[in-house]
């Protein structure tokens, strides 16, 4: 449903300011972006760019790897250990990570 706000505040925007949006900050929903491309609410030679929240990205890559930690839990590794433990992946190594990402995006 946030792709029908997307679309029609753009073309409000449009109308009403005189003013396009040129780049479209967007939380990792495709379908949102494609709705506002496909409505192409500043006409057909204007081309609205995909900017990734960086906090968001930063949340997805927590995320995964703590889902990944969990999904493979018992399995080992070709060490003969496990991904998680004492020396290996733990919570705050993925905290840590996901600061490091986040820094190393901004600094772009």
């Amino acid at each position: 449903m946030e792709f029908v706000g997307a679309t029609a505040l753009c073309a409000r925007s449009e109308q009403k300011l005189g003013l396009c949006y040129v780049q479209y900050l967007g939380d990792g929903d495709s379908k949102d972006l494609a709705a506002v491309l496909q409505s192409k609410p500043c006409g057909n030679n204007v081309d609205i760019i995909k900017t990734e929240c960086v906090g968001h990205v930063q949340k997805c890559v927590g995320t995964r790897l703590r889902r990944l930690k969990r999904d493979i839990k018992r399995t080992k590794l070709s060490d003969s250990k496990n991904l998680g433990g004492k020396g290996r992946l733990t919570d705050a190594e993925i905290d840590q990570l996901q600061r490091y990402y986040g820094q190393s995006i901004k600094k772009i």
